[in-house]
């Protein structure tokens, strides 16, 4: 109550609210207070608003107020023709893709059709499976990946002419992933939190109210499980069926031991190149070794394991503040490589060394991970590297 009597005094005298009470209306900051109130059905004065916003319609006002103007009447329950006001904004060009997203919202909100083939180009994956959905580079509070794929949630929430709970449920998880990235019992900042729980309220409603989570299996292996964390060997023949009930997530990782002879260049999810900075390895001459990492999908915790040639020792162990990168380890036959996040996209890792040893020697194939997921893994073939001419990587 205290808390809606403050936001009723900080009320401008035409209905709106700004950031302070002093300063002028803000779009973003009206529409979550308004929007936020009418849901938990809470009283307060809609008199001035309703006014502000009519007055936003009228034709002399810019395509974007008109929108928001109509957004707000929508949510104060105001009794319009919406289709054909909300039909009219689909010939403006000069949107930005915040209006783009508003506009596809209120029109779920109004039944009417929404052009998915625009959202779906913005659609990306992370290894995961989780869903969101990126705009450029935004990180204003209003106007990031989170609220931006928040709002696409928003959309197929409301959209009444499509059935988007498999998509819905792989964007909730990505929310409930970030919240455990955090490391803290919420997201970013207040009104990010406030703006998700407020969305998926309803639907974390149900997942609460469902029976114990239950994970079974079938085929290969007859059991089901409501204990966690569960781990188990099963023997690598025949099919495997896993089922859970209700739409709360459970991750699972699978992984399997076997001899690979000889080792190919291979990957799922990710992809990993190494070469050196110089055409000749030569004793006593430093030579950086580069590894380069492709990210298929955006991808979290990873290593990256890389064998030196035996002829070599390290010139530094200086590591990058690039790309993530928060820890080395520096073993005189390898160093691993510790990435908190890996986005979609290509990354180059070096490694300086020097050789001390004339001769031919065995590389290694490098290999990358997702450490938590290591079934999203890539390797380098096996090589062979000669100290003392021309650097020479030959198939093993």
């Amino acid at each position: 109550a205290e808390l809606v009597q403050t936001l009723k005094e900080r009320q401008l005298p035409y209905g709106l609210w700004g950031w302070w009470i002093s300063d002028q209306s803000s779009h973003w900051i009206s529409q979550y207070i308004v929007e936020t109130l009418q849901k938990y059905n809470i009283d307060f004065p809609k008199d001035n608003t309703i006014k502000t916003c009519r007055e936003l319609i009228k034709e002399n006002h810019s395509s974007a107020d008109k929108l928001f103007g109509l957004a707000m009447l929508h949510s104060l329950g105001e009794k319009l023709d919406y289709q054909t006001m909300v039909s009219s904004l689909d010939t403006v060009k000069d949107f930005s893709f915040l209006d783009s997203l508003d506009l596809a919202e209120l029109k779920a909100k109004c039944g009417l059709p929404i052009d998915y083939e625009w959202l779906n180009k913005h659609r990306e994956e992370t290894m995961k499976g989780c869903v969101y959905y990126k705009f450029g580079n935004g990180h204003s509070v209003y106007s990031n990946e989170m609220m931006n794929t928040l709002q696409v949630y928003r959309i197929l929430q409301a959209d009444s002419l499509r059935d988007s709970k498999d998509e819905m449920q792989k964007i909730r998880d990505y929310f409930y992933n970030q919240k455990t990235l955090s490391r803290t019992s919420h997201w970013r900042n207040t009104y990010e939190s406030a703006m998700i729980l407020r969305t998926l309220s309803d639907d974390m409603k149900q997942s609460l109210g469902e029976e114990k989570k239950k994970v079974r299996f079938s085929g290969a292996m007859q059991e089901e499980i409501d204990q966690f964390p569960y781990e188990k060997k099963v023997p690598a023949d025949g099919v495997l069926d896993i089922s859970q009930n209700g739409t709360s997530p459970v991750y699972l990782s699978v992984s399997s031991t076997y001899w690979d002879c000889p080792v190919k260049a291979k990957g799922t999810g990710f992809s990993i190149q190494t070469s050196f900075s110089d055409t000749a390895l030569t004793v006593s001459q430093r030579v950086k070794m580069k590894v380069t990492v492709t990210v298929e999908k955006d991808a979290d915790y990873v290593l990256i394991h890389v064998p030196i040639p035996a002829g070599c020792t390290y010139a530094s162990k200086d590591r990058s503040r690039e790309n993530n990168e928060v820890y080395r380890e520096h073993y005189k036959e390898h160093t691993n490589i510790f990435c908190s996040a890996l986005n979609r996209g290509v990354y180059e890792f070096t490694i300086e060394l020097i050789p001390f040893c004339q001769g031919e020697y065995i590389l290694n194939p490098a290999k990358v991970e997702q450490m938590y997921f290591p079934e999203f893994n890539a390797c380098t073939e096996m090589k062979k590297v000669k100290i003392g001419g021309n650097v020479e990587l030959i198939k093993k």
